[in-house]
């Protein structure tokens, strides 16, 4: 076998698998692609390569990736499934994102109109409550050097007694 075959054939190893694995024969999917059984053959031989409308075509037919059928994925994905998967994870979290809504909106007091706000008048209040002043104390005065050497003189003495 020449070296380009075995590169096709490794190229395209994916489409094969999954003709194999989903029981699809040649004959079968030449009639849903609408070519010849011979050209899956060759395909398959490594003889030819399929055009790029038949790899569309095939990728649509099993529901997978273009890049999966080229070997260039190892990943099988199932593009239905992966959608259905992706559709069902955004409404999801649309619903969460609702829910939090509602919740964060129960939570906050409600907001007033901005024209109750401009027009509401200040509350008025019947009786005056007093205010209490709350004396400080003055800082302590800084001694001089005299008032520190009389204190000290004192404290000599009456340690003296």
């Amino acid at each position: 076998m020449s070296f380009t075959k075995e590169i096709r054939l490794t190229k395209f190893k994916n489409l094969f698998l999954l003709m194999k694995k989903r029981g699809v024969s040649q004959t079968k999917l030449a009639a849903a692609l609408g070519i010849g059984q011979a050209s899956i053959s060759k395909w398959k031989s490594g003889l030819t390569e399929p055009t790029i409308e038949n790899i569309i075509k095939m990728s649509e037919y099993f529901n997978v990736s273009a890049d999966y059928l080229l070997g260039m994925s190892a990943l099988n994905i199932d593009v239905t499934e992966f959608q259905r998967a992706y559709f069902t994870l955004r409404d999801e979290n649309v619903q969460l994102r609702k829910k939090i809504e509602d919740l964060t909106m129960q939570c906050l007091p409600p907001v007033p109109d901005i024209e109750e706000v401009v027009t509401a008048k200040p509350p008025v209040f019947d009786e005056v409550v007093p205010v209490l002043a709350v004396k400080k104390k003055p800082p302590p005065k800084k001694k001089s050097h005299k008032d520190i050497f009389f204190e000290n003189m004192r404290k000599k003495k009456e340690s003296r007694k």
